[in-house]
């Protein structure tokens, strides 16, 4: 009984799985399977596997080996030379199959997508959900300007960026992801992966506009420079396809101003749109606001970056349009303008605070440094662009 009881529910199980890819299908909806073993390995039946899911029409795995890996009756590290053996085997049988592959909790990059077109990407590194479950014992700020010189020269890697909701905290574990929103978007053409995923939920990118950055992102590229970076500060990257270019700026714990040049743009006008951190930005106080701006560029345009800790910026440079030229302003830099000042002693402390109105006439927010004359430099502050 319990065995019949067991088939039925497999056919049950394969029933609406069918139905599910027939629906998807007929939408032009692709389909990627999560194959979790949970660690529990079967070499012996990989032809049956990836030959059932080819007669399914899925053409995408992701493979996942979370918590053991047992193989052959040994319970063995996921990186030693037989996990690594599966790992090949893995994509030897899918490619036989025209399946491409996704590997996580599998090995780092190391250059097997040169030779093999279907292994698509793999995790490889601690990603994004290292951020979400661990906090600030995760992946800091840093992490990301320097993956792109280390881990990602070995090939494609699956980060499972695109959190713009970094403060949810679903499961109430007491953690956030460790970057502003704006820098969310930014991995996209920082990190490389074939595969690109959005890892937040309809619901919280319905409620976030920068959402837009990230409809019809390439997951391929035509061209990509680095404009700018020093390992372990901040990294500026620039990927092409075809005449759209996509920017990516991201900083460590630290505040900073990145002046980042548009000399490889070809000539003529293109309009940027910036998804940048806004004024009232911060890492650890409100990490969720972020300015979007259109303007007018060209290759003689130099942009004016302002991050702030844990923060970043993204950029598309598209090609114009004549609605854009009759209704779109050129860019111009951030210029601070001061109003008539006003003091207040504290008879109390003796405390003399002193305020001014200051204005942004350039195109996206900035830092400027405010000045005492007769006295010192009292500090920085961040300003919202005005129009």
């Amino acid at each position: 009984m319990k065995r019949a009881d067991a088939a039925r529910r497999r056919l049950l199980a394969m029933t609406v799985a069918v139905v599910i890819l027939d629906h998807a299908s007929d939408n032009g909806i692709g389909y990627i399977a999560h194959n979790e073993t949970r660690g529990d390995i079967d070499d012996q039946n990989l032809e049956k596997i990836f030959s059932r899911y080819e007669e399914l029409g899925i053409h995408a795995v992701e493979t996942g080996y979370a918590t053991k890996f047992l193989l052959g009756g040994v319970n063995r590290s996921h990186y030693d030379q037989e996990a690594v053996r599966h790992y090949q085997r893995v994509i030897d049988a899918a490619a036989r199959h025209r399946i491409t592959i996704d590997a996580h909790k599998a090995i780092k990059p190391t250059g097997l997508a040169h030779t093999y077109p279907n292994m698509m990407t793999g995790e490889g590194v601690a990603g994004m959900e290292q951020q979400n479950y661990m906090g600030v014992n995760g992946n800091p700020p840093a992490q990301a300007t320097i993956l792109p010189f280390t881990r990602f020269i070995g090939g494609p890697a699956d980060y499972t960026p695109g959190v713009l909701n970094v403060t949810w905290d679903p499961a109430r574990l007491g953690t956030r992801v460790q970057t502003t929103s704006a820098a969310q978007l930014a991995p996209y053409p920082t990190f490389f992966s074939p595969m690109q995923m959005l890892a937040d939920t309809p619901g919280n990118y319905a409620a976030h506009p920068e959402f837009a950055f990230l409809k019809n992102m390439p997951a391929t590229w035509d061209e990509t420079r680095v404009l700018d970076s020093v390992i372990g500060d901040y990294t500026v990257t620039a990927r092409r396809d075809g005449g759209t270019w996509y920017l990516g700026a991201i900083t460590d714990e630290n505040d900073r101003t990145l002046q980042v040049p548009l000399s490889f743009l070809p000539q003529g006008t293109f309009v940027a749109e910036t998804y940048a951190d806004a004024q009232e930005t911060t890492w650890k106080g409100d990490p969720l606001p972020v300015e979007i701006r259109k303007t007018l560029v060209r290759s003689s345009t130099r942009l004016s970056m302002s991050l702030v800790a844990a923060g970043g910026q993204a950029v598309r440079i598209r090609p114009v349009t004549g609605r854009d030229l009759d209704q779109l302003p050129w860019y111009a830099d951030p210029r601070a303008g001061y109003g008539t000042p006003e003091a207040v002693l504290d008879p109390a402390t003796q405390q003399l605070t002193v305020q001014a109105p200051l204005t942004n006439k350039g195109s996206t927010v900035a830092e400027f440094q405010t000045r005492l004359f007769n006295g010192r430099a009292a500090g920085q502050v961040r300003s919202v662009a005005v129009s």
